[in-house]
């Protein structure tokens, strides 16, 4: 699993090099202070830049999964952060320099329980344009929220609509190139989870193999399938402490 890092909002001026140089430091302090065995998995998300990004609040997040067989490889059988490592963490984010109009003044540690998270490619099996599978299952989940993040203008108008009832975001910049997110505040077992990741994941593929999307392009791509209500603990983005 792929630790995700990204700030809510930014206001125009900034530089993208700083931003991603600034962030490679928190997913390092993060990899480091929350010990994460598999150093080489992370994620980055830039957003848009906003005209208004000054009067709003600037959210530094980081959001992950816990719970156990998160990192298999890993003699660790279960991955849950303490509050000593959380609030240790948060202290070491505000110390780490940045610039003026990328600095958050709140920092958020998202930690999700039971969820589904998947790389894909072209590897995958193709479905039929025309297979309503995804529609029958999406049926049952009438209450989720889809976001689909694409980071160039060619992907958004690739993928929009391709998912029913999906919200499609262009970011500035992503280390994912196609990144989906399922969230559910209602529990759902796993194995309907990974159903969803199934079908999601044919139904993305089906539309790159119509377009002729290369696969190598997307070897970074993600599914994460969320249900319940996560715990987020929330620090100040200038000392550290929290509120």
């Amino acid at each position: 699993m792929t630790p995700l890092v990204e700030i809510s909002k930014i206001s125009k001026g900034y530089s993208l090099e700083k931003y991603n140089e600034y962030i490679d430091k928190v997913l390092d302090k993060t990899l480091e202070v929350l010990q994460i065995p598999d150093k080489q998995k992370r994620e980055i998300r830039a957003p848009r830049i906003s005209d208004d990004g000054n009067r709003k609040e600037k959210i530094l997040r980081i959001s992950y999964p816990i719970g156990s067989d998160i990192y298999p490889d890993s003699q660790q059988k279960d991955f849950n952060p303490s509050e000593e490592q959380r609030s240790r963490l948060a202290k070491e984010i505000v110390q780490i320099p940045k610039e003026s109009n990328i600095s958050p003044n709140v920092i958020e540690i998202v930690e999700w329980k039971g969820t589904v998270y998947n790389l894909f490619d072209k590897r995958g099996k193709i479905v039929s344009e025309g297979d309503d599978k995804l529609e029958r299952v999406l049926k049952e989940y009438t209450d989720s929220k889809i976001s689909i993040y694409v980071n160039s203008q060619e992907l958004l108008l690739t993928f929009n609509g391709v998912v029913p009832n999906s919200e499609i975001v262009l970011v500035e910049g992503s280390d994912a190139p196609l990144a989906l997110e399922f969230d559910i505040e209602r529990d759902i077992s796993d194995s309907n989870k990974e159903e969803l990741a199934y079908e999601l994941e044919n139904r993305l593929l089906t539309r790159m193999n119509i377009e002729d999307v290369e696969g190598e392009n997307f070897k970074n791509s993600t599914i994460w399938i969320r249900s319940g209500k996560p715990s987020i603990y929330r620090y100040s983005g200038v000392s550290g402490e929290p509120i």
